[in-house]
Parts: structure tokens; sequence; C-alpha cells
């Protein structure tokens, strides 16, 4: 069974989470930390297997039978529907890119 233990960043919509695996410590700082972490940890090797989150104070606040489930879900949350789980889609990894000049070419021309 994997521990983890998760807290969310005062005055931001952040969580932390931390956990130890196979002798090394895994640590998240996001919207979602505690799915963030999973799919680490499931890069990382780990099994699927139960888990646990706890609060720092010891009070478990969640738990699953499958950590690769857990790894699938993201966190978000909208006006329509507050907060809730969906299913992880990995981002492009160019989505983050730097806008070149180029492109910014590119937009400026192709705007009606």
């Amino acid at each position: 069974m994997i521990h983890f233990t998760t807290w969310p960043q005062p005055r931001s919509k952040l969580d932390n989470a931390t956990c130890e695996w196979n002798g090394q410590q895994f640590q998240a700082y996001a919207r979602g930390a505690l799915t963030q972490l999973a799919r680490r940890l499931v890069d990382a090797g780990a099994p699927d297997t139960h888990w646990e989150a706890y609060t720092p104070c010891g009070e478990r606040s969640c738990a699953g039978k499958s950590l690769f489930r857990l790894g699938r879900l993201t966190v978000v949350e909208n006006d329509g529907e507050g907060v809730r789980f969906t299913r992880f889609k990995e981002r492009p990894a160019d989505l983050w890119a730097p806008v070149t000049e180029t492109d910014k070419a590119h937009s400026a021309t192709s705007q009606p």
C-alpha cells in the first residue's frame, strides 16, 4: 500500500502531496497534486496497489484500490460544475514552447 500526505497551499488553488516509495521521496505541488504524484510513481515503476492519502495531522482524507486508476485522473474546477475528477489528458510538449517572432507574425497576418 502507498501512503500519501496531502495538504492545500495557503492562499492558492494548489495542493502539495508527498510520499515515499522504494526508498525515494516523491513530491508534487500542483492543482491535483495527488493525481500528479500518482502518475510520477507509475512512471517510476510503482506497482498497481491500494493507496491512502492523509492530512499532515494523520487523518485519512481519501483512499483507493488502484494507483494506476488514480494516475489516469486529474482535478478540474469550473463555474458550472465546481471541483471534480476527470480523465487526465497529456498536453502536447509544444503547447508550452515559447512564442517566437515568426509565430507572432503568422498569427497577426492570419487573423480576420
